[in-house]
């Protein structure tokens, strides 16, 4: 499976249980530099915004309008690439 590939089942997998991933966590698991998450991402949108930044708790520079109503709907956030690893391999087999 391509990078982007994984990307799309990430956010997939993010936007279905609606919970956020630091940008640390997903390039970890796609085995990317932090740095190039957003290049990764590409355009902000809500979808996309479920990725966010580990101190802030937020997109980087995303505006208000497109960062996903239901952000912080749960206190989780998973933070490292295992447990991103973990929650897709639970995720699948629903």
């Amino acid at each position: 499976m391509s990078t982007k590939e994984q990307l799309t089942e990430i956010l997939d997998f993010l936007n279905d249980t609606k919970m956020r991933a630091t940008y640390g966590a997903v390039a970890g698991y796609l085995g990317v530099k932090p740095r190039g998450m957003g290049q990764l991402l590409g355009e902000h949108s809500l979808r996309n915004s479920w990725v966010v930044n580990e101190k802030k708790d937020v997109p980087t520079d995303y505006p208000p309008e497109l960062i996903h109503p239901e952000l912080h709907r749960l206190s989780l956030r998973i933070d490292t690439a295992d447990k991103l690893s973990r929650g897709l391999q639970r995720w699948r087999q629903i």
